[in-house]
């Protein structure tokens, strides 16, 4: 497994609420050819959230680093996560998101593609 893009942790200096029907997202490229297996998001959580998290794949659109957008339908989603499971704050813990199934795609080589929580 190859990771084919990433965001030291370090970098982080802010946060982004996630809350029902809300998604925040990541524009990455694929170097090479691949199959999706997992991504990971930085994440802590406030309150006691029910909710589950999924992580959702799709076609890139807009300019790549300036204004990336999702376009389309999901071309994978993740198995969920119950944000219950999450760290509280102030804790940021690295959360796992896999791909399963037919959700395990291949990611064409050179393509833009956006994730989102």
């Amino acid at each position: 497994m190859a990771v084919v893009d990433s965001y030291s942790e370090t970098n982080k200096d802010d946060y982004m609420h996630c809350r029902t029907g809300i998604s925040n997202g990541q524009s990455f490229n694929n170097v090479s050819a691949g199959t999706l297996d997992s991504c990971k998001w930085y994440l802590t959580k406030f309150g006691s959230p029910t909710f589950n998290l999924v992580a959702k794949v799709y076609a890139h659109s807009g300019t790549y680093g300036t204004s990336s957008v999702p376009t389309g339908t999901a071309l994978a989603t993740s198995d969920t996560v119950a944000a219950s499971t999450i760290s509280s704050d102030p804790t940021f813990t690295l959360t796992t998101f896999t791909f399963s199934g037919a959700n395990r795609i291949t990611l064409d080589a050179s393509t833009y593609y956006v994730i989102t929580l």
